[in-house]
């Protein structure tokens, strides 16, 4: 398993534009982490230096089922509508002391989740930092199945995120809004 480095899920020309265009800051502003693309097309550029093809089936629930399939032992997800714009070793740091890091979301609109409370409020899932580790993967596979049963109900993934992190043992780090 590689040390670090960077996963995107990416499935439709748009999005795999926009996941290229990312990787291109990825690997312009930071020392050389390895960029690994989750995706149904060929990418248009040599970018990556991992390429997994398969099927999308359900988008947020794409990338909640395939955060899972990496080959680091510390990763940074990113949604493809991110931009690098200067170093990001300080995000993998963290993981030297925190399992997994978010950042919370813009803006105060939680979903009332009645076993959550309202001063734990949600998480961006567009950029998340984790350590491969049982603990983690369990939780992803936890996050994935409560997505799984409020399909439908909520908008994106966010709502399912806040639930189980709550309710996990994960030593979690929030990252700043930028």
């Amino acid at each position: 398993m590689t040390q670090q480095g960077i996963l995107y899920i990416a499935f439709g020309e748009e999005y795999v534009d926009e996941a290229v265009q990312s990787a291109r800051s990825v690997k312009s502003n930071t020392n050389g982490y390895d960029t690994k693309i989750i995706t149904d097309i060929e990418p248009p550029d040599e970018v990556f230096d991992i390429i997994q093809k398969d099927n999308p089936e359900d988008g947020f629930g794409d990338k909640i089922k395939y955060l899972r399939e990496t080959e680091f032992e510390e990763t940074v997800f990113l949604d493809t509508d991110t931009f690098v714009c200067s170093p990001i070793a300080d995000l993998f740091d963290l993981l030297n002391e925190y399992q997994f890091a978010a950042a919370h979301a813009p803006g105060r609109r939680p979903v009332a989740i009645e076993s959550v409370p309202n001063a734990f409020p949600e998480f961006n899932t567009g950029v998340l930092c984790y350590r491969s580790s049982d603990e983690v993967f369990n939780f992803l596979k936890q996050w994935f199945e409560g997505y799984e049963q409020e399909r439908g109900t909520s908008l994106n993934d966010q709502v399912s995120f806040r639930r189980t992190i709550y309710g996990s043992d994960l030593d979690i780090a929030t990252l700043p809004p930028e």
